[in-house]
């Protein structure tokens, strides 16, 4: 019986201090993966605003060639109007766009480090990669209209110029969009990597 009764005591000794230990690695694992994980999302956001910062750039460059673009159409419609095409050697359509990069995003997102941003940052971002998106995907579907047979018809030329200076007015308004945006959420993210 006493013999039982010292294994029993033991055992009331030894529980506490392996409860404890047991307890205190799992405070440890928790804090270094916390740690990983606020350096995974800093990482990411040190990405993101240089990503942030080249897509501005290019864009602001794109909407000035644009601007050139839309003007030589709208002197082309105007020319049309007056002289007809009989009297025209040529008449310019199309868009020029540029390539707005997410793969700073895709990586935030596939990583889980967006888990870590703040609310009103990630909802920025997401409209901003939303409005990317958009702007690709207006342009994409304007050069497949371009490589239409369709699109060339004759006696068609004041529509296809029609269509696209409408692209780049749809265009340049979600340029702009981009870009207040940009301006807005690069400091904010500039002010997270030096918390």
């Amino acid at each position: 019986m006493k013999k039982i009764g010292r294994i029993l005591l033991k055992i009331v000794e030894e529980v506490p201090a392996i409860v404890v230990a047991v307890f205190l690695a799992l405070v440890v694992n928790d804090c270094n993966e916390n740690r990983k994980e606020s350096q995974l999302a800093l990482s990411s956001l040190r990405a993101l605003e240089v990503e942030l910062k080249q897509n501005q750039e290019s864009l602001e460059q794109n909407m000035t060639a644009n601007h050139l673009e839309a003007e030589e159409m709208r002197a082309d419609l105007d020319s049309l109007r007056t002289v007809g095409l009989e009297n025209m050697s040529t008449v310019r359509v199309g868009i020029s766009q540029t390539i707005l990069q997410r793969s700073a995003w895709d990586l935030a997102i596939l990583s889980g480090s967006t888990r870590q941003f703040d609310t009103s940052l990630l909802t920025e971002l997401a409209e901003i990669y939303g409005l990317q998106e958009l702007y690709d995907e207006v342009s994409v579907n304007y050069f497949k209209e371009l490589s239409s047979v369709q699109f060339y018809k004759p006696d068609q030329e004041r529509e296809r110029l029609q269509a696209g200076l409408q692209v780049h007015q749809v265009t340049n308004d979600i340029s702009k969009q981009l870009i207040d945006l940009y301006a807005r959420v690069v400091p904010k993210i500039t002010a997270e990597t030096k918390k």
